[in-house]
């Protein structure tokens, strides 16, 4: 449970990633810069996680699973090269230019939506519509909560609120502990 919850926080940096395209639509930043920043420091967390729990498990007494033949590890790696594809043709289609990052969104989709149809049918054609219509939810409440933020921000900037609070917080920056307090409670 460890493993999985802290491994969880590497998901939304390593490309491709919704909690990118969110962020640099929102903000205007290049969706592409996010994504080739997010490599290195998922690929860093991932060994600090590989290394921290080889130390973990090296104190406990664990039974060893028994090796998997060649023929196995083969079969294995002949499903995953499907998923291991995906990256490929979104970071290379973008580094090469054959489509923008937003393209590069949709490839992914499609690509993913015809591995699951005809390839590991995992997936009924008569399932593609309330998929869809699923996908069409979720993108709608995650907009709506952008455009929430957009409104609130410019709300905030209009009132002049962090000048106000700044104004209001100066007297107490030569007491941290209280400062810290009362930023708290004003965040709350």
């Amino acid at each position: 449970a460890g493993l999985l919850a802290s491994a969880s926080i590497i998901a939304p940096i390593i490309p491709p990633s919704m909690p990118f395209i969110i962020y640099g639509v929102t903000t205007n930043t290049s969706i592409s810069a996010l994504f080739l920043s997010g490599i290195v420091p998922g690929l860093m967390m991932g060994a600090a996680l590989i290394v921290t729990w080889k130390i973990v498990l090296k104190g406990m007494d664990l039974k060893d699973n028994p090796p998997v033949p060649m023929s196995g590890r083969l079969r294995a790696t002949g499903r995953a090269v499907w998923a291991l594809l995906m990256p490929l043709i979104i970071i290379g289609g973008m580094k090469s230019g054959v489509f923008t990052p937003t393209e590069a969104a949709v490839v992914a989709a499609f690509y993913a939506l015809v591995v699951a149809l005809f390839v590991h049918r995992e997936m009924k054609i008569a399932e593609v519509g309330p998929v869809l219509v699923r996908a069409a939810k979720t993108t709608a409440i995650v907009m709506f909560l952008c455009a929430g933020a957009a409104v609130a921000s410019y709300m905030i900037t209009l009132a002049d609120l962090p000048a106000t609070l700044t104004g209001w917080l100066g007297p107490l920056v030569e007491h941290p502990k209280l400062l810290m307090a009362v930023m708290m409670v004003v965040l709350v």
